[in-house]
């Protein structure tokens, strides 16, 4: 009976490392803390691979494949806790990289052959195990080289649900499945000619299929995000023009309305005269029917942060929602228009969906968007809810859409994009954002009335 040596069997389960670190490229090369998480990770699994190797030592066992299992199970069930992504994503991701590396795995039972052509069991000799380390290490190596931003924006895009990423799943775990399948069962069959000609055609026939298929779900995925946005913002362009056109109607209410007024004023004269004070309190009943109401308000110079301020207020009202609104704007911001739409439009929605939650006498929302001594804008929204807040890892979750929705995910990368730190937490019964982000006012930009900036213990919430 073949026994392994203790550094053998290291070197064997030493493939937990490349496997750690792959799983983790995507979820945080461009997050913070990558460093520490991704040392802490990688040093577990070769944690689990030094015990692993004590025990399959001690025991004598010729399979290391319970092993190799055991340890793969439970960096699975910690690795949520490092990447901190929700659930579904973890498995897809961990899955992909364990079935990455399951290729150099199963590719070192023909090196093997090559190696030692004298050997009578599968037994990996310690050149094999040392070059499918190495092979490992250069796979993960090059993702991590090859691997953009864009990667980050798959695994943190809200705009990708669930489902996205559940079509993943069957698809690494039928690869992984017949890679564990197409192991040779004996030396013998390995080394049979045609066999391991066979064998290796399906290594890296499956290989270049697997690549092929994560390229086709990453370009596909990308273009699902940016058509996404893009309805996104025509969406904002229509809120826009929408309000434009209320405004010109307003317009030509009033203009109707001033020409109308004279004709009006001589009327209540005439009854005032003649003391008809039913008349008057008749015509003046009536009068108000007719009378434009305006509801647009001019919150802000910037012309398209106005026009979302009034559409949200106006769906706010709708919902019976009363939101109390404290704008100081300029007219333009070093932030484009587009996204400081979004991040308003966003977070104003957001806070309506979480009033409808409760009941309509509790209902509360208010919004400030300012802009201190031209150098920071805050952003802060409070709303009441039911209390019933959805976390993942300290992240929270959108507990509403479930089709491309936007969630506090999208709000920070926004944020963060462009210097800037966002905070949110929650009570029993409310809601809290606090966004601040600094900016630039270009000259005659036309700000609103000045902020008191003795006012900043008021604006931002305090620490939950």
């Amino acid at each position: 009976m073949h026994t392994y040596t203790f550094a053998n069997i290291l070197l064997q389960m030493l493939l937990l490392v490349p496997v750690a670190a792959v799983s983790m490229f995507p979820p945080l090369k461009h997050a913070s803390e990558y460093w520490k998480r991704l040392t802490i990770y990688v040093l577990i699994a070769a944690a689990l691979a030094f015990i692993s190797a004590i025990l399959a030592t001690v025991s004598k066992t010729a399979s290391l494949g319970i092993y190799h299992a055991l340890s793969i199970i439970i960096l699975a069930v910690i690795y949520p806790k490092f990447s901190k992504i929700p659930p579904v994503k973890s498995i897809s991701i961990f899955l992909w990289a364990v079935t990455l590396m399951s290729y150099p795995y199963s590719l070192s039972f023909t090196l093997n052959v090559f190696m030692n052509p004298g050997s009578t069991s599968l037994m990996l000799n310690d050149q094999t195990v040392i070059i499918r380390l190495l092979i490992g290490t250069v796979i993960a190596g090059i993702f991590y080289v090859t691997i953009e931003q864009k990667e980050e924006i798959l695994v943190d895009s809200e705009y990708l649900t669930s489902s996205h990423w559940l079509i993943t799943i069957p698809v690494s775990a039928i690869f992984l499945f017949l890679n564990i399948l197409m192991i040779p069962a004996n030396i013998a069959t390995i080394k049979n000619a045609a066999v391991l000609n066979v064998y290796l055609s399906y290594i890296f026939f499956s290989l270049s299929l697997y690549v092929l298929m994560f390229i086709i779900f990453r370009m596909f995925s990308l273009e699902f995000i940016e058509n996404a946005k893009a309805r996104e913002q025509q969406h904002f362009l229509a809120v826009q023009e929408s309000e434009y056109l209320n405004l010109q109607q307003s317009i030509e209410q009033m203009r109707r309305f001033r020409h109308d007024i004279r004709h009006s004023f001589a009327i209540l004269q005439d009854m005032a005269d003649r003391k008809d004070i039913d008349g008057i309190q008749k015509y003046l009943k009536e009068y108000q029917q007719v009378v434009p109401n305006m509801k647009n308000q001019n919150y802000t110079p910037n012309h398209t942060v106005n026009a979302v301020l009034n559409h949200y207020n106006s769906l706010a009202e709708n919902k019976k929602v009363h939101p109390v609104l404290q704008i100081n704007l300029p007219a333009k911001l070093s932030i484009p228009d587009t996204v400081l739409c979004s991040m308003i439009g966003n977070l104003f929605e957001n806070a309506i969906e979480g009033c409808e939650t409760v009941p309509e006498e509790l209902r509360q929302l208010s919004l400030s968007v300012i802009v201190k001594s031209d150098t920071s804008l805050y952003i802060v929204t409070t709303n009441t809810f039911d209390g019933k807040a959805k976390t993942f890892h300290g992240r929270y979750l959108s507990t509403k859409r479930t089709n491309g929705g936007v969630g506090t995910t999208s709000i920070t990368t926004l944020t963060e994009k462009f210097g800037g730190s966002v905070q949110f937490h929650h009570d029993t019964s409310h809601f809290y954002v606090d966004i601040v982000i600094p900016v630039t006012v270009p000259k005659d930009s036309g700000a609103s009335d000045d902020y008191d900036d003795d006012d900043d213990t008021e604006l931002m919430h305090a620490d939950q």
